[in-house]
C-alpha cells in the first residue's frame, strides 16, 4: 500500500475514533489498530496527535468542500444550495463519528492550534457555500443553520419521533436519522 493510502487509512481511523471518544480520551494506540498500522508508523506519517487531530479536522473540512463543489457543479434541476444539502446529508449517512469529530473539533477551539483549524474548516466552509450558490449572507446563514442542526441530531440519534419537530418535514430527515 502507497503511503498516501496509508495516510488516508489513518485519518479515517482517527475521525472514527476520535468521534467516537473525543480527542483527549482515545489513544494512538486505538486510532493504529483500526488502521491496521503500528502506532510508530502513526508518529511518522503525522509527528504527533495534536497534529493528527488537526489533520482530521482539515480532512473533514476537504470532504466536505469537494462534496459541495460536486454538487454544485451537477445540481441539476435543484438549486446548488438544495444539491450540496443532499450532498452534506450523503456525508451524515456515511460515518456517524466522522461528524461527531467535527463536532469535537468546535468543541476543543480553545485549544489554540485546534481552534485555528477549527475556524479555518468552519469559514472556508462557509466561503464556498456563498460562492457556489450565489445566495446571499442571510440565506447561507439558515443553509449553514439547517446543516448544523442536521449535525448535532445525526450525531446523538435522536429517534425521527422527536427530530421530526426539530427538523420540520425536511427530506433530509430520513437519512440523516439512519446513520
Amino acid at each position: 500500500m502507497k503511503a498516501v493510502d496509508r495516510r488516508r487509512l489513518v485519518l479515517e481511523a482517527a475521525m472514527h475514533e476520535f468521534g467516537e471518544a473525543g480527542f483527549h480520551d482515545v489513544s494512538t494506540e486505538a486510532i493504529a489498530a483500526r488502521a491496521g498500522v503500528s502506532q510508530p508508523y502513526v508518529f511518522r506519517l503525522f509527528g504527533t496527535k495534536k497534529d493528527l487531530i488537526i489533520a482530521s479536522i482539515e480532512e473533514r473540512s476537504r470532504q466536505i468542500l469537494e462534496g459541495f463543489r460536486l454538487a454544485a457543479e451537477n445540481k441539476g434541476e435543484l438549486t446548488a444550495l438544495d444539491s450540496m444539502a443532499a450532498a452534506y446529508t450523503e456525508l451524515l449517512t456515511v460515518d456517524a463519528n466522522a461528524l461527531r469529530c467535527q463536532l469535537h473539533a468546535w468543541a476543543a477551539a480553545s485549544d489554540p492550534e485546534i481552534g485555528e483549524a477549527a475556524r479555518t474548516s468552519y469559514l472556508s466552509i462557509w466561503n464556498q457555500a456563498l460562492e457556489l450558490s450565489g445566495e446571499d449572507a442571510a440565506t447561507v446563514r439558515d443553509f449553514m443553520a439547517h446543516g448544523m442542526l442536521l449535525t448535532v441530531v445525526a450525531a446523538l440519534n435522536i429517534p425521527e419521533i422527536y427530530a421530526e419537530p426539530l427538523l420540520g418535514n425536511s427530506p433530509t430527515l430520513k437519512s440523516a436519522q439512519e446513520s
